[in-house]
């Protein structure tokens, strides 16, 4: 019998000759029968697993790993195992032994205000084809190399202009191979970036703009390109689509030349244009527990995606169907708000408590509030609170964070984003004023407020406007406060979540732009969805369908278009998310660029939503309230009621 390196799981120990020759003899079958057999490897529950007789008997494979590790992707290379992580870096495990090792570098490092040492997630990793000691790591936006088996990295130039988020890697002839969330697919080679996406599955957003499919997978065969996408792009070659999925590509291999494909958890091969499909790793069972990923003979099999947070769904939060409304129109408008609520499936309300200007809207106490004169209460914030919870609303404060004119303007521009050139405060768009998201005044202060409203009785808190700017001459930003070059974006609007979840005992909601939900990003605005869901109880991506590029989604018909948007923007953001978050859109309550406005355009988004397995919505209109009186009873929340009648809620 093949000797293996691992403890069997079950391990008979007979008594006595006549026992041991049986014993032998039916090892002597099971040789014979299993010759074939290879180990597998598994995900389960943020734990790794083995089996040494394809998918028995399991045993568990965590030595050497941290106690708090949440693995996401399994890579195989000759005998070797890797492990890439969400935050605790990379790993290697030899075939031959029974203890993972590091293979970190302080390069890997989140930069962050948190004083903890969580790694960047590992986006992708590759070997090269003829070293098996020459590594490639991607750190999301950035790309490590080693040349003796990962005792030491040095940062890897991709030569590229912006930062990409880097979703696959291979090297194959003194070349790396490289895919992108949504912005294409490129060749580095001496010292020089080619892009490659010609002919790619892309998104057209406007005459000038479009988005490239995210990339999952990359196989280099006979110096024929394989590329495997996300979301039902399928697999192409030479700039043609080869194997069509509903589902994502996890991996590309070939076994005897025959091509093999991991898709939505199964295996797909391909031999001569023949295609035949494996759906039996769909019922592999891990002591019990389905897994959420599979190792098999070198292909990565996803069942589920992993877990990247030790939190489970918040149920309060849970199923919430909301709108917003300002503070002035519900001190003046409550009993008709309510009668609208209670009379609909409507069963929640957003009302502003720090609005896009920075006035804190409510008796605030706190000390940098009253110095830069930003209180400016205009509503008997506790009575409207206990009347909203004797007719069992939910009530969420929506507090608007990095957009704050008052504390721009205070303490002579202390805070505020700087100009590039002079160090004066940078202004953008004209009406916007933009603190600094790199300072940790400007995040105590805002989560200063969001204690004093969770004692006042708001049953959540919702963050807006938690992202850096992205209008008005962005180039010319310096932020003062940063303090190291290399900080990702999202690093820091995730560290002030962080904080906001560690010192809050209700709910953390967090308001992303739309585009957010569609792809993986960070680097841009600061808002990496999957980063997020990590720590936020509930995601509000703001998928209004005016509000996407004049030739997004424009293969659609204009009535159908604003449930497609919100379909798919819903099922990409639960995708993209870890399990434990609420998905929780901010649906379109306004007329503004929509040649479709009306009653079937409320409903096709809710039901967008609803069949996207979004948990709950809600209906944004600026004015905040019933309908706009310059524009008549044709706008605002009028349209909305109308529409929720129609619908018999």
């Amino acid at each position: 019998m093949s000797k293996h390196p691992y403890p069997i799981p079950h391990t008979l120990y007979p008594k006595g000759a006549i026992m041991l020759l049986i014993l032998i003899f039916a090892f002597a079958i099971c040789n014979a029968q299993t010759s074939n057999s290879s180990t597998w490897y598994s995900i389960a529950k943020n734990k790794i697993f083995y089996s040494p007789d394809n998918g028995k008997t399991w045993g568990e494979l965590n030595k050497g790993l941290p106690d708090k590790v949440f693995p996401i992707r399994l890579y195989s290379f000759k005998n070797k195992i890797y492990l890439a992580t969400f935050s605790e870096g990379l790993f290697v495990l030899n075939k031959n032994d029974t203890a993972w090792k590091s293979l970190n570098s302080d390069l890997f490092l989140r930069r962050s205000s948190m004083d903890d040492r969580l790694y960047r997630k590992i986006s992708a990793f590759t070997v090269s084809d003829k070293d098996d000691k020459h590594l490639f790591a991607a750190t999301k936006h950035s790309v490590y190399e080693s040349t003796d088996g990962g005792l030491k990295w040095k940062p890897f130039s991709t030569t590229l202009s912006s930062r990409p988020y880097i979703t696959a890697l291979h090297y194959s002839n003194n070349s790396l191979y490289l895919g992108t969330s949504q912005d294409g697919f490129y060749k580095i080679s001496n010292n020089s970036a080619k892009d490659l996406s010609e002919g790619l599955p892309f998104e057209p957003y406007s005459k000038t703009k479009k988005f490239f499919e995210q990339i999952s997978a990359i196989k280099l065969k006979s110096d024929s390109l394989y590329l495997g996408f996300y979301f039902g792009a399928g697999v192409f070659s030479s700039g043609k689509k080869i194997f069509d999925s509903f589902d994502t590509v996890d991996d590309i291999d070939f076994r005897d030349d025959k091509l093999v494909i991991s898709s939505g958890g199964y295996l797909y091969s391909n031999q001569n244009g023949k295609i035949t499909k494996d759906d039996s790793y769909k019922n592999i069972s891990v002591n019990s527990e389905t897994p959420d990923c599979l190792l098999i003979d070198n292909i990565f099999i996803q069942l589920k995606k992993p877990g990247i947070s030790a939190k489970s769904r918040n149920a309060v939060s849970s199923s919430k169907k909301a709108i917003y409304t300002s503070s002035s129109y519900i001190s003046e408008n409550l009993n008709s708000i309510i009668n609208q609520i209670n009379n609909s499936e409507l069963n929640s309300v957003v009302i502003d408590m720090k609005d896009d200007e920075g006035h804190v809207l409510f008796n605030s106490k706190n000390p940098t509030a009253i110095e830069i004169k930003s209180v400016k209460p205009n509503f008997d914030v506790s009575k409207i609170l206990k009347t909203l919870k004797d007719n069992n609303i939910y009530a969420i404060a929506r507090l608007v964070t990095f957009k704050d004119k008052m504390l721009f303007l205070g303490y002579s521009g202390k805070y505020a984003i700087k100009h590039i050139k002079d160090g004066s405060p940078w202004k953008g768009l004209p009406n916007e004023y933009w603190v600094d998201p790199h300072s940790e005044f400007v995040h105590n202060y805002n989560v200063s407020l969001a204690k004093e409203l969770q004692d006042l009785g708001f049953d959540e808190i919702q963050f807006d406007y938690i992202r850096f700017p992205m209008d008005g001459g962005v180039s010319n930003c310096n932020y003062s406060f940063k303090k190291d070059k290399d900080t990702y974006k999202s690093e820091i609007i995730t560290d002030f979540i962080r904080l906001a979840k560690k010192s809050l005992s209700v709910p953390v909601s967090v308001d992303i732009y739309g585009f957010n939900a569609w792809y993986y990003t960070g680097n841009l605005l600061g808002q990496d969805i999957e980063e997020l869901s990590a720590y936020a109880d509930v995601i509000s991506p703001m998928v209004y369908p005016s509000h996407f590029g004049g030739l997004f989604y424009s293969k659609y018909p204009h009535n159908i278009r604003p449930y497609k948007i919100v379909l798919d923007g819903g099922i990409r953001s639960v995708a993209l998310s870890d399990p434990s978050v609420s998905i929780r859109p901010y649906l379109q309550a306004f007329e503004m660029m929509s040649p479709t406005w009306g009653t079937e355009y409320i409903l096709h988004q809710i039901n967008g939503a609803s069949e996207s397995k979004n948990d709950g919505y809600l209906f944004w209109n600026a004015a905040g309230e019933e309908y706009k009186k310059n524009t008549g009873a044709g706008g605002g929340y009028k349209v909305l009621y109308d529409a929720l009648k129609i619908k018999g809620l």
